[in-house]
């Protein structure tokens, strides 16, 4: 199963995989998905939107901090590199 580069979401990279969307932020990855039967991309925005920065009060809506170099590298690599692309879909 291969992932897609999606638009940046509170300007990080972000990609589909797997039925969740995932933000890489500075040394963390956040997963965004549900335990619902079926998955609700339409609720990724507004889940987004209300992630905050460890020890706010509340989310501010900026930009969260990027993730480290070489981690763009291997999500252009395993991901593509632009909104749209989709990496390599092996045999799994």
């Amino acid at each position: 199963m291969g992932c897609r580069r999606l638009e940046p979401l509170r300007g990080v990279p972000t990609v589909e995989q797997a039925d969740a969307v995932w933000l890489f932020t500075g040394d963390v990855v956040i997963r965004l998905g549900s335990m619902a039967v079926e998955y609700q991309p339409e609720l990724v925005a507004p889940a987004g939107a209300a992630l905050r920065l460890a020890g706010q009060d509340g989310p501010t809506g900026a930009d969260l901090p990027p993730p480290l170099a070489a981690t763009i590298e291997s999500i252009d690599a395993a991901c593509g590199a632009v909104p749209g692309e989709h990496g390599p879909v092996g045999d799994q």
